[in-house]
């Protein structure tokens, strides 16, 4: 069964009915969600008012959980609409940049990995069932001493002094349920661990990230907890990342796979005076993640937009372009990894302003231009590349700058 979160509404004051302080038509609808009665999983679905949308994904391995909680894999440019597998809850359009997995045979740990340490473990392959709801699952019995762990040496898909994460799903079977990652090299980095983690009966993902030295030979291995305990726990889908955060699940056989870009867009002129909202889920990860982009199309788009973007920082930001120059640059809220939240923003010459999540931001922009020919649209990402990694479950705009009380009530 389907589950979505539910949008609140104000009714009465302003213009018309519907949201508190209401002003102009509303020209551009996206909804990702639906109901629960009718869940919306397809782009076409999403469109509610304005032009179609422009999908494109050049690879056939983008996966994400169905409402049942069960890992699915969409095939070449066909969006992703991802559930909470732990509730089941529709979040929406989901928005990747292009990853590699370095990993080989993710899903094999009889295959391109090795048994080692004191007392190696002993393994079970295709003894479960997988996220994906195949029998794929290995299970790994540790032995009761220091170090029992299994190893795939990643020299050839690695690179000296450089970051990367490790993830893994992992389902305790019975025992010690503790166990944790190393990254190895016989250079400067040396053995570094990520301490206990502690498996359930349920499947999770777990990760880790660290900087491998300048030593020519570099490992990663999973091992059994620091004390050396044994336990017996079901492992699937490793997947090594340059980077500082994982991104969904990319399988691998006897070569490394990269899952391309999901690249979203749209042909729309908001005007100069309008009010835009978007609603969604983070995500974790560093950097400018882009929720949304307004631009005019030219060949630096940038130079003339409108963008909602978070922060390393964690924070929403409204920032407007306009010839090159920042015309606006509002701190609108603050909102954590994997946390659900609604952001409106007024853009209108010399009137920027936004609230988030019913609140205000702090200090509006009461100088600036917006430039007069924004024609495009970005969903989940800027035209440059950099995404939201998160989910998308709304997308509006009116064509007048509302109040502040509008602002308020279509963010509650």
């Amino acid at each position: 069964m389907y589950k979505r979160a539910r949008e609140t509404r104000v009714t009465g004051v302003g213009h018309c009915s519907g949201y508190a302080g209401r002003k102009g038509t509303l020209v551009l609808h996206q909804d990702f969600i639906g109901t629960t009665a009718n869940p919306i999983i397809t782009l076409a679905a999403a469109v509610k008012k304005g032009p179609s949308i422009i999908f494109t994904r050049a690879s056939a391995n983008g996966t994400y959980f169905d409402s049942a909680g069960v890992l699915q894999t969409a095939g070449t440019d066909v969006a992703r609409f991802d559930h909470d597998p732990a509730t089941g809850l529709l979040l929406g359009f989901r928005s990747e940049e292009a990853r590699t997995n370095v990993l080989l045979r993710s899903e094999e740990l009889g295959t391109a990995w090795t048994l080692g340490g004191t007392t190696p473990p002993t393994l079970d392959t295709d003894a479960s069932g997988a996220p994906d709801g195949n029998t794929t699952a290995d299970e790994v019995t540790f032995g009761g001493s220091a170090n029992s762990k299994v190893t795939q040496r990643v020299t050839a898909g690695t690179s000296a002094s450089t970051e990367y994460k490790i993830s893994v799903y992992g389902k305790l079977v019975s025992g010690v349920p503790t166990f944790r990652f190393n990254f190895l090299d016989n250079g400067s980095g040396g053995n570094q661990s990520s301490g206990n983690l502690t498996a359930t009966s349920s499947w999770q993902r777990f990760s880790f990230t660290a900087t491998f030295g300048d030593g020519a030979i570099r490992d990663i291995d999973i091992r059994n907890n620091v004390a050396g305990d044994a336990g017996v726990i079901l492992f699937w889908g490793g997947q090594l990342e340059e980077a500082d955060f994982n991104t969904s699940y990319i399988a691998t056989a006897g070569a490394t796979a990269t899952r391309a870009a999901d690249v979203a867009s749209y042909s729309f002129s908001p005007g100069t005076g309008f009010v835009w909202r978007m609603t969604g889920r983070t995500a974790a990860g560093g950097g400018t993640q882009v929720l949304g982009q307004l631009d005019d199309g030219g060949g630096t788009p940038q130079d003339n937009s409108v963008r909602l973007l978070r922060n390393a920082s964690d924070e929403i930001h409204l920032v407007v372009t306009d010839g090159g120059g920042t015309q606006a640059d509002i701190t609108i809220g603050t909102v954590a990894d994997d946390t659900d939240f609604k952001v409106a923003v007024r853009v209108k010459a010399n009137d920027f302003h936004g609230a988030l999540d019913g609140t205000l931001a702090g200090t509006p922009d009461t100088s600036g231009t917006v430039d007069g020919s924004l024609s495009q649209g970005w969903i989940g990402q800027s035209d440059t590349g950099e995404h939201w990694f998160g989910t998308v479950s709304n997308n509006k705009i009116w064509d007048d700058a509302g109040s502040n009380g509008f602002l308020e009530g279509i963010t509650s």
